[in-house]
């Protein structure tokens, strides 16, 4: 199931500010920026997948869906205000499996998931 609208970002100049002036770290699988805005009452995701990963859709839609998972199921704990964006790499096709830990565990670092 996909993030619901409200928590998706979707302008493409959310997208070009959070690469800009966005704080980053990355994994082996992703480079995550994220930017807390207390102006906003909720959080938005968004997700960077190019045809650089993988040249079918299929396969790109996938990794949005195991991107998008647990930040679904765990959306009641994650902080409000935050902004933050996955720029998918090449490796994650090979480590499907981990995606879900390692989201939870950014978002974690990032101090936007709370530990309950």
């Amino acid at each position: 199931m996909a993030l619901p609208k409200k928590y998706r970002l979707r302008e493409r100049s959310d997208f070009r500010e959070l690469k800009s002036k966005g704080k980053s770290f990355d994994t082996p699988l992703f480079k995550a920026f994220f930017l807390k805005d207390n102006s906003k009452s909720q959080s938005c995701f968004g997700f960077i997948i190019s045809k650089k990963v993988s040249l079918l859709a299929v396969k790109r839609n996938r990794l949005k869906r195991l991107f998008s998972e647990p930040i679904l199921t765990n959306l009641s704990k994650v902080g409000q205000g935050y902004r933050v964006l996955f720029l998918v790499k090449r490796s994650c096709l090979k480590n499907e499996r981990e995606i879900s830990h390692l989201v939870l565990e950014s978002l974690k670092t990032m101090r936007a998931l709370s530990n309950d």
